[in-house]
């Protein structure tokens, strides 16, 4: 929290609290090694998006598939259709989901994750239990009586 003083219209001084939060995930060397681990497989997710949108009348790419979706099914590398189900819905599971778990299966036997990673994210998509939040220091910010 970080107090403020201000002064209201009659010269009265009145504390005003304001909570300052920065947000920062996973430590550098972390978040780089997940992302080269995934970058691989969001390429192969990648592919499949664009193959399967062909397949079903020329659809867009990311009627498939959005870039997020993408994304969180290279970083939490889902193993049941109902962890698929959680990320993309219902629908696009039903419709796609065997051959999404069949490219994660097929590109995980080619590159295993790390060994430091293998526990992370693997969850079922409860990451935010593993964000520690840390109080900071409350920071003082005086004002003079002219920037009231």
């Amino acid at each position: 929290m970080m107090e403020e003083m201000m002064y209201d219209s009659d010269g009265g001084k009145k504390i005003v609290m304001l909570e300052v939060s920065s947000k920062q995930k996973g430590g550098v060397m972390k978040g780089s090694k997940r992302s080269l681990a995934s970058s691989g497989l969001v390429y192969k997710l990648d592919e499949l998006r664009k193959e399967l949108s062909s397949g079903h009348g020329g659809i867009f790419p990311h009627s498939v598939l959005s870039t997020q979706q993408i994304t969180l099914l290279s970083t939490e590398r889902p193993k049941t259709m109902e962890q698929v189900e959680k990320i993309i819905g219902k629908l696009k599971a039903q419709k796609y989901g065997s051959k999404i778990l069949e490219e994660i299966q097929n590109y995980e036997l080619q590159h295993p994750l790390p060994s430091d990673l293998v526990d992370e994210g693997q969850d079922g998509g409860n990451r935010s239990k593993k964000r520690s939040k840390t109080k900071n220091a409350p920071v003082v910010i005086e004002s003079s009586e002219d920037e009231a």
